[in-house]
């Protein structure tokens, strides 16, 4: 198609409906630019066609510091405070492919382990500790690690 005012290639079909009589009007770029200065601003259509026709994207950026878009995506890193309210919607995709489908961080330590686990990991690292305590005759020492053992003894056998 070219354009109805001059033989450049038309870029903007706009088809009108009115009254029952359809009009269709194709436009190179430049008149289409020019037609849309005859458009109100706060017509949603202008901005639209007026951000395609220049070539640039609308890309949200922070007001604090500047950070746009691009430049998160690029880094991962937030240039201020507030970066996270103005970039809010990348950020809160960015945490939740980063955390597996989580909306919020889950930390970076494994989930922990049962209670039974973690008693007998704790039992033998007092055994070892025992164990050094008494090959360096440090009695004092083994007597308390010798509590300990009895006390975690004594709480899985009140469980058990």
């Amino acid at each position: 198609m070219k354009c109805d005012q001059c033989d450049k290639p038309a870029v903007v079909h706009e088809t009108v409906i009115s009254a029952g009589v359809q009009t269709t009007v194709h436009l190179c770029a430049e008149h289409a630019m020019m037609q849309l200065h005859h458009v109100p601003a706060s017509a949603p259509i202008a901005d639209l066609l007026a951000t395609q026709l220049s070539g640039q994207r609308h890309q949200p950026a922070c007001g604090g510091c500047g950070m746009t878009l691009a430049e998160f995506r690029k880094h991962n890193l937030a240039g201020c405070s507030v970066c996270f309210d103005a970039l809010s919607p990348v950020i809160d995709q960015a945490i939740q492919r980063a955390q597996g489908g989580a909306s919020v961080h889950c930390g970076r330590a494994p989930a922990r382990r049962d209670d039974a686990e973690a008693r007998q990991a704790y039992r033998a690292r007092l055994l070892n500790d025992l164990e050094q305590a008494v090959a360096a005759e440090r009695y004092e020492v083994a007597a308390r690690v010798r509590n300990a053992l009895r006390e975690v003894d004594g709480v899985a056998g009140q469980s058990a």
